[in-house]
């Protein structure tokens, strides 16, 4: 997007991580590579709650949403040094 990365592509990375090993599924599905990079830049991701059977503590969903977030203001650690 045309900005420098730092520790926030780090934490989204995590974010990524964390919904596979709670769902079983990737955040966004592409049928193109241009698709998938729009999808991670632009649209909100579905709850991880919200795609599996299996019970996820709201606080966990938050976590990974929070993770996952393209809003600063959602980033609950933007106020921390990420370098």
């Amino acid at each position: 997007m045309g900005t420098d990365l730092d520790g926030r592509a780090d934490i989204y990375a995590t974010g990524c991580l964390g919904y596979w090993l709670l769902t079983g599924q990737f955040v966004f599905t592409a049928e193109t590579p241009m698709g998938l990079l729009v999808q991670h830049a632009q649209t909100p991701p579905v709850p991880p709650s919200a795609r599996t059977e299996r019970p996820i503590p709201a606080a966990l969903d938050d976590l990974v949403l929070a993770c996952l977030a393209k809003d600063p203001a959602q980033q609950w650690w933007r106020d921390h040094e990420l370098s």
